[in-house]
């Protein structure tokens, strides 16, 4: 099992949970919205795995666990659910949140901008998609680019 990094950190959901979600959306969607699931903690992917290997039957060893230093392109250690320019507000379903932008996206600009980092990607640039999609989202920052 490979680990990409000892400190990724990601959210996850039950199938029961992303279902709940997709109906609650749909009920409670003016059109355009955004719903997030009340997530909790964050859960560590290297504790998920040597759990899996433990419960599996395996004695956690060298061979089990591969940990590879660095994150591969673009990706963030910790999952972000809201941008710092968006704010979030508690409808009436419990569990779920609808996250609210202050300012709505030149949605032509996002399409273009996205067709960029596409067609750099697909080239094999990462650093030039890293920086196309920079400029595209003022949040994101590469790996190994500071947050």
């Amino acid at each position: 099992m490979t680990v990409t990094h000892p400190d990724v950190r990601r959210y996850f959901m039950l199938i029961r949970e992303a279902v709940h979600l997709m109906l609650q959306a749909a009920a409670l969607t003016s059109g355009g919205d955004i719903f997030v699931l009340e997530m909790g903690e964050q859960v560590r992917v290297l504790d998920l795995a040597r759990n899996l290997i433990r419960l599996s039957g395996r004695v956690l060893g060298r061979r089990d666990l591969d940990r590879v230093h660095g994150t591969p392109c673009g990706r963030k250690l910790r999952e972000e659910l809201v941008a710092e320019d968006e704010s979030i507000e508690a409808p009436s379903s419990a569990g779920v949140l609808r996250v609210v932008a202050r300012s709505a996206p030149d949605w032509l600009t996002v399409q273009r901008g996205g067709d960029r980092v596409e067609r750099l990607r697909g080239r094999g640039r990462c650093p030039g998609s890293d920086h196309a999609l920079a400029e595209l989202v003022p949040t994101y920052c590469p790996a190994g680019g500071g947050a």
